[in-house]
Protein backbone atom coordinates (compact mmCIF):
# COMPACT_ATOMS: atom_id res chain seq x y z
CA UNK A 1 0.00 0.00 0.00
CA UNK A 2 2.64 2.36 0.62
CA UNK A 3 4.68 1.60 -2.48
CA UNK A 4 1.84 2.57 -4.35
CA UNK A 5 1.09 6.01 -2.38
CA UNK A 6 4.85 6.65 -3.21
CA UNK A 7 4.63 5.95 -6.87
CA UNK A 8 1.45 8.47 -6.95
CA UNK A 9 3.09 11.15 -4.98
CA UNK A 10 6.19 10.93 -7.05
CA UNK A 11 4.25 11.00 -10.49
CA UNK A 12 2.04 13.73 -9.39
CA UNK A 13 5.42 15.86 -8.24
CA UNK A 14 7.27 15.21 -11.59
CA UNK A 15 4.46 15.93 -13.58
CA UNK A 16 4.00 18.97 -11.84
CA UNK A 17 7.52 19.98 -12.16
CA UNK A 18 7.64 19.54 -15.45
CA UNK A 19 5.02 21.61 -16.02
CA UNK A 20 6.66 24.54 -13.99
CA UNK A 21 9.68 24.06 -16.29
CA UNK A 22 8.68 23.62 -19.48
CA UNK A 23 8.14 27.38 -20.40
CA UNK A 24 11.68 28.09 -19.04
CA UNK A 25 13.25 25.19 -21.52
CA UNK A 26 11.58 26.35 -24.39
CA UNK A 27 11.53 29.70 -26.27
CA UNK A 28 9.14 30.19 -28.85
CA UNK A 29 9.38 32.41 -32.43
CA UNK A 30 6.48 34.61 -33.51
CA UNK A 31 5.00 31.52 -35.17
CA UNK A 32 4.37 29.51 -32.03
CA UNK A 33 7.13 27.27 -33.00
CA UNK A 34 9.77 25.96 -30.21
CA UNK A 35 13.02 27.52 -30.14
CA UNK A 36 15.67 25.77 -28.74
CA UNK A 37 17.54 28.34 -26.21
CA UNK A 38 20.80 29.70 -27.22
CA UNK A 39 20.48 28.27 -31.02
CA UNK A 40 23.65 29.10 -33.02
CA UNK A 41 22.15 28.33 -36.53
CA UNK A 42 20.88 30.31 -39.40
CA UNK A 43 17.18 30.79 -40.60
CA UNK A 44 17.82 32.71 -43.58
CA UNK A 45 20.95 33.03 -45.80
CA UNK A 46 20.19 34.26 -49.14
CA UNK A 47 23.08 35.54 -51.11
CA UNK A 48 22.20 37.63 -54.29
CA UNK A 49 24.05 38.80 -57.42
CA UNK A 50 23.13 39.29 -61.04
CA UNK A 51 19.25 39.33 -59.73
CA UNK A 52 19.09 35.89 -58.28
CA UNK A 53 19.85 34.15 -55.07
CA UNK A 54 22.86 32.10 -56.00
CA UNK A 55 22.55 29.86 -52.93
CA UNK A 56 19.68 27.45 -51.89
CA UNK A 57 20.19 27.29 -48.01
CA UNK A 58 19.53 24.43 -45.57
CA UNK A 59 20.31 25.47 -41.89
CA UNK A 60 22.34 21.96 -41.73
CA UNK A 61 24.42 22.79 -44.32
CA UNK A 62 27.70 25.08 -43.23
CA UNK A 63 29.30 24.67 -46.58
CA UNK A 64 28.37 26.63 -49.94
CA UNK A 65 30.22 26.63 -53.53
CA UNK A 66 29.11 29.18 -55.96
CA UNK A 67 30.88 29.56 -59.94
CA UNK A 68 30.39 32.69 -61.29
CA UNK A 69 30.91 33.38 -65.00
CA UNK A 70 31.20 37.19 -65.10
CA UNK A 71 31.91 40.00 -61.45
CA UNK A 72 28.15 39.51 -59.68
CA UNK A 73 28.46 43.40 -59.23
CA UNK A 74 26.99 44.74 -55.60
CA UNK A 75 25.70 41.29 -53.53
CA UNK A 76 22.83 41.56 -50.97
CA UNK A 77 23.59 39.29 -48.27
CA UNK A 78 20.71 38.50 -45.30
CA UNK A 79 21.48 36.25 -42.58
CA UNK A 80 18.92 35.66 -39.89
CA UNK A 81 19.49 33.91 -36.54
CA UNK A 82 17.02 31.55 -35.12
CA UNK A 83 18.01 32.61 -31.70
CA UNK A 84 16.81 36.37 -32.15
CA UNK A 85 19.47 37.30 -29.21
CA UNK A 86 22.80 35.50 -31.35
CA UNK A 87 25.45 37.75 -32.29
CA UNK A 88 25.94 37.57 -36.22
CA UNK A 89 28.94 38.85 -37.81
CA UNK A 90 30.96 38.37 -41.38
CA UNK A 91 34.39 38.52 -43.13
CA UNK A 92 35.08 38.15 -46.59
CA UNK A 93 38.41 36.95 -47.55
CA UNK A 94 40.70 36.42 -50.89
CA UNK A 95 42.18 33.59 -49.05
CA UNK A 96 45.42 35.33 -47.78
CA UNK A 97 43.75 38.28 -46.09
CA UNK A 98 40.44 39.53 -44.54
CA UNK A 99 39.16 42.13 -46.73
CA UNK A 100 35.86 43.34 -45.48
CA UNK A 101 35.11 42.50 -41.98
CA UNK A 102 31.29 43.65 -40.43
CA UNK A 103 28.83 42.75 -37.52
CA UNK A 104 24.92 42.35 -37.77
CA UNK A 105 22.45 43.75 -35.20
CA UNK A 106 21.12 41.21 -32.36
CA UNK A 107 19.54 38.37 -34.82
CA UNK A 108 21.16 39.55 -37.68
CA UNK A 109 20.21 41.61 -40.64
CA UNK A 110 21.52 42.41 -44.09
CA UNK A 111 24.49 44.04 -45.68
CA UNK A 112 26.05 44.26 -48.92
CA UNK A 113 29.27 43.72 -50.83
CA UNK A 114 30.29 46.23 -53.23
CA UNK A 115 32.35 43.38 -55.28
CA UNK A 116 34.68 40.21 -54.99
CA UNK A 117 37.84 40.09 -54.62
CA UNK A 118 39.34 38.56 -58.27
CA UNK A 119 39.18 34.58 -58.53
CA UNK A 120 38.60 33.10 -55.41
CA UNK A 121 36.85 34.32 -52.32
CA UNK A 122 35.29 33.38 -49.49
CA UNK A 123 32.37 35.26 -46.82
CA UNK A 124 32.34 33.57 -43.31
CA UNK A 125 29.11 34.58 -41.44
CA UNK A 126 29.12 33.61 -38.01
CA UNK A 127 26.42 32.87 -35.19
CA UNK A 128 26.79 33.09 -31.94
CA UNK A 129 24.25 32.83 -29.54
CA UNK A 130 24.99 34.50 -25.38
CA UNK A 131 27.29 32.05 -23.85
CA UNK A 132 27.73 29.19 -26.23
CA UNK A 133 29.28 28.28 -29.14
CA UNK A 134 29.43 29.36 -32.32
CA UNK A 135 28.47 28.51 -35.75
CA UNK A 136 30.47 29.51 -38.84
CA UNK A 137 28.90 29.53 -42.73
CA UNK A 138 31.63 29.57 -45.18
CA UNK A 139 30.32 30.55 -49.17
CA UNK A 140 33.13 30.08 -51.47
CA UNK A 141 32.97 32.25 -54.65
CA UNK A 142 35.07 31.15 -57.66
CA UNK A 143 35.28 33.55 -61.01
CA UNK A 144 35.59 31.32 -63.95
CA UNK A 145 38.56 32.47 -65.79
CA UNK A 146 37.73 34.39 -69.31
CA UNK A 147 39.83 33.49 -72.01
CA UNK A 148 41.33 35.91 -74.59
Amino acid sequence: MRNTRNRSTLWTFSLAFAIVLAPALMQEDVNGCSVEPGETRLEVLHVAGLGEDLIAFDPDERIYDVMLAEEPGTLLIQALSMDPEAGVSYAMSDGCETVVVGELPTGGGMFTLESLPEGHSVLNILVQAPGLGLTRYAVFFAQLEQCP
